[in-house]
């Protein structure tokens, strides 16, 4: 497989996302998919191969996260050629965040060339003490996220609250799928005493006192002001990032800055406990990779943090300086509760954050979005529906997540609003025309979802269903090229479950009328619908043709 990862950033750029995006491009390159990774230049090579992955790095303008820390590179115009070739060539396009002009430049090529297009959104709104920018995030996400829920085939969420805000907002959400983060649980593991002894040595720590560690950018939103106004003594305190602290700092700390990822296993084995007091970060990389290095954790308070840790891998308290200090006192001085805390630590690591189980949840999402786009595409109307298009999200509104089976369409045409507007099983395709059905049918068949229709071919005067067998009806711009419009409601009516949802919706009240030709009996119907809601004996008799003059 084709594989083109698109992210704001891409190591040795420090970031969890940018860790992410390059663990997932080494293990898929190794069994065998072609990835590429499109990202920013930001003090790397424009274009290198990196185990097996092939990295391209566009120029950008990184001035906003120099001035303000935040993450937001502007890309050079070269970025939409590169792009498309990039998606034109690619069998399934994954872009991380909805905000950022990479993703969205991806999203215009994959629309382009009716790509499979999967969307990861990582942490939605960041807060910023500046109202300015926290305003203009959630005008950016409101819009953007719209766009990408609309298209996207999957969307990958890591975190509960990330997860709770896209499913409020997506028409779709059986594309909606929870995949834990991963990690390599081999590199980042315990130290033994002479890996611990060896880390502190290198990184000019000392041998007999405890250290607490913090990961991460040296920025705002990581809490350090609440680290570097804790009270001093009784711990060490290790800073490990990119970035500048504040000038008025006089915190007694030790700092690491710019360290490559592939030497962070030496970082955590120099460390006794894990420290973060950022908050809205969803369920962290570096937490991770401290848990399976044996580190218990002690966090700001963050319900996101629950549907992946128990009490006893993490410790969370507020988010201030003496709450901080107080919770990391109490730990580093009962070792025993602290070894304990370790050891469940890694074993959830272990458990929960396998990279190789990640990267399957990743593969079986991206064989999953390729069918839906394949099907997607092979059903799509004629032209450019825009009318179908712009009422497949209404209809989804109305109906809900789940609406009642079995769910049929009246006059389903191209195939594309059923499909659309319900979620994944066998649609029951009503049809008077026996070739518009076939058809139907062979699009599915070729997209290789062959049970995605049941045609029925009737007529809407003598549906052969039983009575209030079916559970959902989408019966659009049908009824007003019916002669007999309110006989055939009736019809409807009959074969509606008693809570059944029926949709009706007109295309105009000046629709040009219609006259109809009587074609006769036929000596066979094509039925493929359940056989225990079809009504026993029933053949449509007559079928109708209309022609508009």
């Amino acid at each position: 497989m084709n594989i083109l990862l698109v992210s704001h950033y891409t190591l040795p750029h420090a970031g969890g996302i940018e860790v992410l995006v390059e663990q997932i491009g080494r293990k898929l390159a190794g069994q065998g998919h072609a990835v590429t990774v499109v990202s920013s230049r930001t003090g790397a090579a424009a274009e290198e191969y990196r185990a097996g992955v092939h990295i391209i790095r566009v120029p950008a303008w990184n001035f906003l996260e120099r001035r303000w820390h935040v993450p937001y590179p502007l890309f050079a115009p070269s970025l939409l050629p590169i792009l498309r070739r990039a998606v034109r060539d690619a069998d399934v396009v994954h872009v991380h965040g909805v905000l950022y002009l990479g993703s969205l430049c991806a999203l215009l090529w994959a629309w382009w060339f009716e790509k499979p297009l999967v969307l990861t959104e990582h942490v939605g709104l960041v807060p910023y003490r500046n109202p300015l920018l926290n305003w203009i995030q959630r005008a950016g996400l409101a819009l953007t996220a719209s766009l990408f829920l609309r298209r996207a085939d999957a969307v990958i969420t890591y975190n509960s609250a990330v997860r709770d805000w896209l499913t409020r907002l997506t028409p779709y959400p059986e594309r909606m799928h929870f995949v834990p983060n991963g990690i390599d649980t081999e590199q980042f593991h315990p130290a033994s005493a002479s890996e611990r002894e060896t880390a502190r040595r290198q990184l000019g720590l000392p041998s007999d006192h405890p250290v607490a560690l913090f990961v991460g950018r040296f920025v705002e939103k990581k809490g350090l002001d609440a680290l570097l106004g804790m009270p001093n003594g009784g711990f060490e305190l290790l800073l490990c990032g990119r970035g500048d602290l504040p000038a008025s700092t006089t915190a007694p700390v030790h700092i690491l800055r710019d360290v490559e990822h592939d030497r962070m296993p030496q970082v955590y084995h120099a460390a006794d406990v894990f420290v973060l007091p950022s908050r809205g970060e969803g369920f962290p990389v570096a937490v991770m990779e401290a848990m399976a290095s044996g580190l218990p954790v002690i966090a700001a308070r963050d319900s996101t943090y629950d549907a992946h840790v128990s009490e006893v891998e993490m410790i969370q308290t507020a988010g201030d300086a003496d709450s901080l200090h107080a919770a990391l006192t109490s730990l580093l001085a009962d070792n025993a509760d602290r070894l304990r805390r370790a050891q469940a630590a890694r074993e959830r690591a272990v458990r929960d954050f396998s990279l190789a189980a990640c990267v399957a949840r990743h593969l079986a999402v991206y064989e999953q979005a390729r069918g839906a786009r394949q099907l997607s595409t092979a059903i799509a109307p004629l032209g450019y529906d825009l009318a179908t298009r712009l009422k497949v999200p209404v209809l989804r509104d109305l109906m809900g997540e789940e609406p009642q089976l079995p769910r049929a369409e009246v006059g389903p045409g191209s195939g594309y609003g059923a499909h659309h507007a319900f979620a994944p099983g066998t649609i029951i395709a009503i049809d008077i025309s026996y070739g518009n059905l076939q058809a139907l049918k062979k699009r599915a068949r070729d997209a290789g979802d062959p049970d995605r229709f049941a045609p029925v071919q009737a007529d809407l005067a003598a549906l052969p269903f039983r009575n209030g067998t079916l559970g959902t009806i989408l019966c659009t711009e049908v009824l007003e090229h019916v002669a007999d419009d309110r006989g055939a409601a009736v019809e409807l009516a009959r074969v509606l479950s008693p809570r059944g949802w029926w949709s009706r919706c007109p295309t105009s009240r000046a629709v040009t009328p219609a006259t109809w030709s009587f074609l006769g009996s036929r000596p066979s119907m094509m039925s493929q619908a359940p056989s225990s809601i079809i009504a026993p004996d029933t053949r449509p008799q007559h079928w109708l043709r209309c022609s508009n003059r």
